[in-house]
């Protein structure tokens, strides 16, 4: 806490390609939900925001290195996390649900069963959703990839058949690529609380 208030900034880590969370703005700058819920946040602590941009799969191993002071980038509580870190929120509360093609996403409901080899599934890089798929489809053939949009990206182009990540992605990709045909769930598969993750040492200060 020292540090933070002797350097007078609050570096955060973010991933900026998780839309609606964090994402780029077309002159390159960072924009969304998170950014300015951390501007909030460092306004009133009365310091300056530093955004320090890594893979979400990195973003907690910085965390703990002291590379980064928090983390906001659409990352949920899990048991796991919080042995290593502490949990600010939530402030928004998401869920788990799956992106296809409409016909692809029709025809996966008719066969009921998407845990068989031939079923290509496309997730974030150290997420929930990775895991997700690992515990409940572990048959399936799983693509990792760093960013949303590389996964939006593989679900278009036929490279793989549904993607799993966050409901709030899918509804914004869906908006974004109005002719590619994309189709989610009405409703989540599950309920999970997005919140910041920061350093120990910051608690009772975040908590006033």
């Amino acid at each position: 806490m020292n540090k933070i208030l002797n350097s007078g900034e609050l570096r955060v880590g973010t991933s900026g390609s998780q839309p609606p969370f964090t994402m780029k703005s077309n002159d390159g700058q960072l924009m969304d939900y998170e950014v300015e819920l951390a501007k909030l946040l460092t306004d009133a602590m009365n310091i300056k925001l530093k955004f320090v941009e890594k893979p979400f799969s990195e973003l907690l191993p910085a965390l703990e290195k002291g590379e980064i002071d928090v983390i906001m980038s659409g990352m949920t509580i899990t048991p796991e996390r919080n042995l290593k870190a502490t949990f600010a929120g939530p402030y928004i509360v998401s869920g788990k649900s799956i992106l296809a093609k409409s016909q692809r996403l029709s025809a996966l409901d008719e066969m009921g069963e998407i845990n068989r080899p031939t079923i290509r599934v496309a997730a974030l890089d150290g997420s929930t959703s990775q895991r997700f798929v690992e515990k409940l489809a572990p048959k399936v053939k799983l693509v990792t990839t760093k960013d949303y949009e590389t996964a939006v990206n593989l679900v278009m182009e036929d490279e793989v058949d549904i993607m799993v990540a966050d409901y709030p992605i899918f509804v914004l990709s869906i908006l974004r690529h109005p002719d590619a045909g994309l189709a989610t769930l009405e409703t989540p598969l599950t309920i999970e609380p997005i919140v910041l993750l920061y350093h120990p040492t910051l608690f009772n200060y975040i908590i006033l």
